[in-house]
């Protein structure tokens, strides 16, 4: 014991035996006198020495600071508070009793007296910080709370299939450190085991919910009582919305003019209009893929890119159909067998119209639809009447079972 230690002690027994009200200075100088072994837990939670320290944990939540879906970790910012009974810091004084309720000690007193060691099983980085510790000594009980403000980054596996409308739940584990449940036990507070500020989000996520439970971890060297906090984070889709879903939906819809382009007059303007949407789509999506968290799997963003970059690329093919198409005339109708021109010169309807099998006539009006002509009457001037129709409506079926299935 120092010799200034020694002198504080005495003084505040002679304070005390006077009938003085005993000052915080005077607890607090009695307390650090005592030499408690930081390293010898508590003789238990009932004073008998043979149960274990039971220590009450709850936790808040001040704010999430990253979630990185590439490293599959969670960085946020915690206030934790743990509560047990060290029945060698009960203060008996003199009557009568003046002497303060409770005490605070700063993050010295952590060299001092024992305080419970949290493992945090899941961690990747820890920070505590210092300036934001203290120990409360209600020197009447021996109970003791404790307080550490923690910015921790742990991991947190994620399910990527439904990327970007999916829900990852991030657990935060906080396990006893080298001490079995024989020894201590962790407990969540049965009023508030934990908390959230209000507005706690991140810009790519928003906190659902989060619940708590027990996690105890059964080992080789005993079982060890350990705390699970679940935070359930929603992830948000706008970001995408806007730079991927939008863009090639727009994509696509560019390369659908060439549908109504002539199939024959403006076929270097159909070429252009499909590769510029092509090349335009392939580099939106590699460059977004840059970006994007790898997975061996599909995910769903990969079904809707590969989707459109289909449907462009069908738009070049029905292009190529056309162009070698437009070669050849349509096969004229059987039903419509042109005349001969009439030898006096003089135009004869009824010479020009044809006649079916069964002898009915058909105008030349009728046979006309059939004719090779310049204006784009051709079969490559059908198909492309077939896929102005065909390819939105399948478009369109496949947008509302991609938001079903996935959204």
């Amino acid at each position: 014991m120092s010799k200034l230690t020694g002198l504080l002690l005495i003084i505040g027994v002679i304070g005390l035996s006077s009938g003085l009200p005993a000052s915080t200075k005077q607890v607090k100088a009695t307390l650090f006198a005592r030499n408690i072994d930081p390293t010898e837990l508590p003789t238990g939670s009932n004073g008998t020495g043979k149960s274990p320290v039971h220590v009450v944990l709850n936790v808040q939540v001040k704010t999430l600071l990253a979630a990185d879906s590439k490293s599959r970790s969670l960085k946020l910012q915690m206030l934790v508070k743990m509560r047990w009974t060290d029945r060698r810091l009960v203060y008996t004084p003199f009557p009568p009793d003046t002497s303060p309720d409770n005490v605070t000690l700063d993050s010295s007193a952590l060299e001092k007296f024992w305080v419970p060691m949290i493992y945090y099983v899941n961690g990747l980085e820890k920070e505590t910080d210092k300036a934001n510790q203290f120990i409360r000594v209600f020197v009447k009980t021996g109970e003791v709370e404790y307080s550490s403000l923690v910015t921790i980054t742990t991991s947190c596996p994620m399910n990527l299939r439904y990327f970007p409308h999916d829900t990852q739940t991030c657990l935060v584990q906080l396990s006893s450190y080298g001490n079995s449940v024989s020894d201590m036990v962790f407990e969540w507070n049965k009023k508030s085991a934990a908390s959230v500020l209000p507005n706690v989000a991140l810009p790519d996520y928003s906190l659902q919910d989060y619940t708590t439970r027990n996690c105890d971890a059964v080992t080789n060297t005993g079982v060890y009582s350990c705390l699970q906090l679940e935070l359930k984070l929603k992830r948000e889709g706008g970001f995408y919305c806007m730079h991927v879903y939008i863009p090639c939906t727009m994509l696509i819809l560019v390369s659908w003019l060439s549908y109504f382009l002539h199939p024959t007059k403006s076929a270097t303007a159909r070429l252009i209009v499909v590769i510029a949407a092509l090349a335009l789509a392939v580099v939106g999506i590699s460059n977004f893929n840059l970006q994007a968290p790898r997975t061996g799997y599909t995910k769903s963003i990969d079904v809707w890119t590969g989707i459109s970059l289909t449907f462009i690329l069908i738009a070049l093919v029905e292009f190529v159909a056309v162009n070698y198409m437009n070669q050849y005339p349509c096969p004229r109708s059987k039903y419509c067998k042109k005349q001969p021109p009439p030898s006096d010169g003089v135009d004869n309807a009824e010479q020009q119209t044809p006649l079916n099998p069964n002898g009915e006539g058909k105008s030349p009006q009728q046979c006309k639809m059939f004719e090779d002509s310049e204006d784009g009457n051709t079969c490559g001037a059908k198909l492309d009447v077939i896929f102005r129709i065909s390819i939105p409506g399948l478009f369109l079926v496949f947008a509302i079972l991609y938001w079903i299935l996935f959204v």
